[in-house]
């Protein structure tokens, strides 16, 4: 018993407690590392958590600027008018509308309009004005103020009154200015933007000129000055004088008499008259010739 004893004892303290306390150990170890494994795990996991919410951050952000372009392009999609009038398509250009067929096709669902491209104007009607153009031959006898008519395309209606507003002192090509015109009287519901029509500018008046007709007067090859054969009867007898005159404006195949003639006179038409000369336009037109 007492071998037993000692027997036991020895292989309990020198086999089976070092054994024990090896194993012992190496759990411990073993909880050791799976606790360092579970740190760097815990470490490497908190990492990719921070780097995963930083990064969801900034794709919110970028979210958040994009949803703010996209609200503020949807407000771009509605057109506000700028002003009471109506929609005319593309843009004006010297009182002309030459884009709206064109647009009008740009413009059905799934077509595109060129960049920059005007889409749209809104033309206020109760503003509306003239756009023309006088010739060089013209422009000078043109001025601010004066008064003019209307005259449009339709048939049946009265003249429109109106006055000039502007005379371009530059001209726009082809020997023309540009000028408008202000609508003064009143206008009719049917007159629009866009449409075309004549202006007739009143540049000169005078209620008593004494106008002839253009064929009547004559020029002097030698002397330049102008003048009427003026065909007078008495007693039967027709004579043909040369009178000169002296002339104004002219307006179509009429010109106005300054002095020589007066109202009444008839004067002869033949180009080809031959009359007699009056003696004291003669003697004075000698003495003239003289004194040079």
């Amino acid at each position: 018993s007492y071998e037993i004893s000692k027997y036991n004892n020895e292989l309990v303290l020198g086999t089976l407690l070092p054994r024990q306390d090896v194993r012992l150990k190496e759990s411990q170890r073993t909880v050791e590392l799976a606790l360092e494994r579970a740190k760097l795990a815990s470490e490497l996991d908190l990492n990719r958590a921070r780097y995963e919410l930083e990064q969801a951050r900034i794709q919110r952000r970028k979210d958040n600027e994009k949803h703010a372009e996209l609200v503020e392009d949807k407000g771009l999609l509605s057109i506000r008018s700028p002003c009471a009038g109506v929609v005319y398509y593309g843009r004006c250009v010297d009182g002309k509308w030459g884009e709206i067929n064109s647009l009008k096709q740009k413009m059905l669902p799934e077509k595109t309009v060129p960049k920059g491209a005007v889409m749209m104007t809104i033309v206020d009607p109760s503003k509306m004005h003239v756009l023309g153009s006088v010739g060089e031959d013209e422009m000078p006898n043109v001025k601010v103020g004066q008064e003019t008519k209307l005259e449009t395309k339709a048939e049946g209606v009265e003249p429109i009154d109106a006055r000039v507003a502007s005379v371009e002192s530059i001209p726009e090509g082809g020997g023309k200015f540009g000028l408008e015109i202000e609508i003064t009287g009143d206008c009719p519901e049917w007159l629009v933007p866009g449409m075309t029509g004549k202006a007739k500018i009143t540049t000169y008046r005078k209620k008593d000129a004494l106008l002839a007709p253009t064929d009547a007067v004559h020029t002097d090859e030698d002397s330049e000055r102008e003048y009427v054969w003026v065909v007078e009867e008495e007693d039967g007898k027709v004579e043909v004088e040369k009178q000169w005159v002296k002339t104004g404006r002219s307006k179509g195949k009429e010109v106005e008499i300054l002095d020589g003639v007066k109202a009444g006179d008839v004067l002869s038409l033949d180009p080809d008259e031959k009359g007699t000369e009056n003696k004291e336009d003669a003697d004075h037109e000698e003495e003239t010739d003289g004194d040079d």
